[in-house]
């Protein structure tokens, strides 16, 4: 069920301030874990800067050209300030949570100590000077668990664009999920499913609450970047709430978190406020 490819017809973004034209590269690593990805360079001027992205649920490594066609053939009048932006994937759905009783856990420690270094090494030839990241739904939830979990000053500046966050376990029951969807508006069926893509890598409620929701990772998250950026979907049925609580706890223990509340359904962008974060 691709859950975000949906919404991306609905995206344009009007980026202005990275020229160039883009030169996306793609591969597959296997060793020490598999992954695709493909990185995408806007100038032949050498960068010190990395923008990962993580992409939605039902996407892949090209999803970032995906959503970005207007920015790849405007994106960069200052071409010196582009970064590369690396886009991986383990496939359709992942999430990048701490190693737990789970098979699928683990996914955070490895991202932090083998795939950083792996592309930076293969799209700088060294580690980048600045380290950016940007998910996009179950992106923005996978980048939460990022910044909650890897060391602190691993991103210096990090933006959550719908994230799916929910304020329920995958575990919850059905009187849990019913009861949710009566107060906050919520599909069913989209909490259902994003349950079943959470359930192999969250092994009971007691750990999703205890090391995994993004609201036990609060004071990581709030000490491990700069600069954050959280942004949801005012008809966002599913996801508005959680992504709104989320920011408003986190925003009451660093006021100086940026949040907005952009138009549209899910993952509808602002193109203009995400080139804005990206370039200076």
């Amino acid at each position: 069920m691709k859950i975000t490819l949906l919404f991306l017809s609905m995206v344009f973004l009007s980026f202005k301030s990275w020229a160039g034209a883009p030169v996306e590269t793609c591969g597959e690593i296997t060793s020490p874990i598999s992954y695709k990805y493909c990185y995408t360079t806007y100038n032949r001027t050498p960068t010190s800067a990395v923008l990962y992205y993580l992409h939605g649920g039902g996407g892949d490594e090209h999803e970032w050209t995906q959503i970005s066609q207007s920015l790849n053939k405007s994106w960069g009048q200052d071409a010196a300030g582009a970064p590369v932006v690396v886009n991986i994937s383990f496939g359709p759905y992942w999430l990048l949570v701490p190693e737990n009783s789970s098979a699928q856990s683990g996914l955070v420690e490895i991202f932090g100590n083998t795939i950083i270094p792996q592309m930076e090494k293969l799209v700088l030839g060294r580690a980048a000077q600045k380290r950016w990241l940007m998910g996009l739904s179950m992106g923005g939830f996978n980048g939460a668990q990022v910044i909650g979990n890897l060391p602190a000053g691993t991103f210096q500046r990090a933006l959550l664009a719908c994230p799916a966050i929910v304020d329920l376990s995958p575990w919850a029951s059905d009187n849990e999920l019913l009861d949710y969807v009566k107060k906050h508006g919520a599909d069913l069926r989209t909490l259902k499913a994003i349950a079943q893509i959470a359930q192999p890598f969250v092994p009971d409620s007691a750990t999703w609450h205890e090391v995994i929701s993004p609201f036990t990772l609060l004071t990581p998250i709030r000490q491990n970047v700069s600069s954050l950026f959280i942004a949801t979907n005012q008809q966002d049925r599913t996801f508005q709430y959680g992504g709104n609580l989320f920011a408003k706890k986190i925003r009451e223990q660093k006021s100086d978190v940026k949040f907005e509340s952009w138009s549209g359904g899910h993952c509808h962008l602002n193109g203009e406020a995400i080139k804005k974060y990206f370039s200076n």
